[in-house]
């Protein structure tokens, strides 16, 4: 089984290789920034790969960086799923609470301050700013219909 390093690598090899086919399926102008991130991302994530293969083959410990890497990992998971589920500003929010009372041993009133303010910015910005509309999530596709 590989070390947490070389797993990161991959998932991030794939990560990077479905944006990258997700840019070819749009048009030339919205499939730009895709393709020059994913690429950029793949042939970085690739060179990563090839150097934790190698450097595994010497010490096959994991290290605290090893776990560490990890569950950062995990945590990014996490938040893809809450944003996917949710949508980009509840999934971002609960996500901000949640890693600053687990990881960062904040009392609820400073994790939920800095989830507020933080969504609040991320809202003003792109929403309001840009004029972007932001992914109100599965669940909300699922229960609001579309005529509201």
């Amino acid at each position: 089984m590989p070390g947490a390093r070389v797993t990161v690598s991959l998932i991030l090899i794939v990560f990077f290789l479905i944006l990258i086919g997700f840019g070819l399926t749009y048009s030339w102008g919205a499939g730009f920034a895709p393709l020059i991130v994913g690429t950029g991302g793949l042939i970085l994530s690739l060179s990563q790969a090839v150097s934790d293969i190698r450097a595994e083959a010497v010490d096959d410990a994991p290290t605290e960086k090893d776990r560490r890497a990890l569950r950062l990992m995990a945590w990014l998971l996490g938040l893809v799923a809450l944003a996917l589920t949710l949508g980009i500003l509840p999934g971002s929010f609960l996500f901000i609470v949640a890693y600053s009372r687990l990881t960062m041993r904040r009392n609820w009133f400073v994790a939920v301050a800095f989830a507020a303010i933080t969504v609040f910015a991320i809202h003003v910005f792109f929403e309001t700013l840009l004029g972007l509309s932001l992914f109100d999530g599965w669940l909300a596709a699922y229960f609001i219909p579309d005529v509201l």
